[in-house]
């Protein structure tokens, strides 16, 4: 059904569908095609703003420009050939396993290392 979601129901939504189809140009933070390869749901998606910045290429299914055409190909790309969707969702939970709670956690910690050792300012002059 159309409209908000419950965010408990949020995994298992992710996890039901095939592809996780995302044509957003303005999604800030890419956070929603982190959720979908999390749980192993291959992405197409406009290569824009937050989504560029996640997928960075075809990392966890297709990141595709702005052209009708080409997103329906990597979508239909996706539902007919059954190795490459299991491929690419494999490859979307590895992926998407660099934005975990742990991962970005353990970076910040290495950013404020860095920055308690005066890595940052000399990287910056």
């Amino acid at each position: 059904a159309p409209g908000y979601m419950d965010r408990a129901d949020l995994g298992a939504a992710y996890a039901a569908a095939d592809v996780f189809v995302f044509p957003s140009k303005t999604e800030t933070q890419g956070l929603t095609t982190i959720e979908a390869m999390m749980c192993g749901t291959p992405v197409v998606a406009i290569g824009a703003m937050g989504t560029l910045d996640v997928m960075q290429g075809d990392n966890g299914g297709f990141m595709v420009p702005d052209d009708h055409e080409r997103f329906a190909q990597a979508v239909l790309r996706l539902l007919d050939d059954p190795a490459l969707h299991a491929a690419k969702s494999a490859e979307a939970r590895a992926w998407a396993s660099r934005f975990s709670v742990q991962a970005t956690t353990d970076s910040l910690l290495g950013h404020y290392r860095d920055c308690l050792e005066g890595k940052g300012r000399r990287e910056r002059a």
